[in-house]
């Protein structure tokens, strides 16, 4: 297998999209004979055209990839399988990780062409690798984001907040509870890697 991006792997699960247009695509850069308008595949509601690149228009595997089943679900995609799964389902996806090319795309609020932030990328590693989430993408070491859980999972424990472990600004009463349990030092580590990628994720696959 040559090179590959999740675009690529994307069209392969999703329904083709073609048109009559010479040019070259504004999302993967390729050039193509079978190009879709621009304003047939986004609307005027748009708002990262950061993302794209100079073209003349979309080639049929990344217009494809604009599709409901890419922005209204958490998925995983390999060669192999196009994966949707459910927020509860989300932390066994991380615990059996392909072991061929993937990406995976995580949303909150189902809005979001989360694979535009990944489109030309892929991941071949289990220990180190992207995730699409949201507006943005995540940098992920795995063992990192297994220590992150586990120390996340004391902290909840305790009845400590989502909000508090995000944001590092903790209740009084949340820091009571805290010392309580001998937690200072951790309590410490939490405010200096609460926006770190890895937390950020374990706080997302966390319950």
């Amino acid at each position: 297998m040559g090179v590959i991006t999740t675009t690529q792997l994307l069209a392969k699960h999703l329904p083709k999209k073609e048109g009559k247009i010479v040019g070259q695509c504004i999302l993967c850069a390729k050039e193509t004979k079978n190009g879709l308008k621009i304003k047939n595949v986004i609307s005027g509601s748009f708002t990262t055209f950061e993302l794209l690149q100079i073209g003349d228009c979309f080639c049929p595997e990344c217009a494809s990839c604009f599709s409901p089943e890419t922005r209204r679900n958490n998925w995983l995609v390999t060669e192999k399988e196009f994966k949707k799964f459910k927020r509860g389902e989300t932390i066994t996806i991380f615990q059996q990780l392909p072991t061929e090319p993937f990406m995976i795309s995580l949303t909150n609020n189902y809005k979001k062409y989360g694979f535009l932030f990944v489109a030309n990328s892929i991941n071949y590693s289990q220990e180190n690798y992207f995730v699409a989430f949201e507006d943005r993408h995540l940098k992920i070491n795995h063992k990192f984001l297994e220590e992150s859980l586990v120390l996340i999972q004391r902290f909840r424990e305790l009845k400590i907040t989502k909000k508090e472990l995000s944001t590092g600004d903790f209740y009084p009463t949340a820091i009571t509870k805290i010392i309580a349990a001998g937690l200072f030092e951790e309590f410490s580590r939490v405010k200096n890697i609460c926006k770190n990628d890895n937390w950020i994720l374990g706080l997302f696959l966390s319950k």
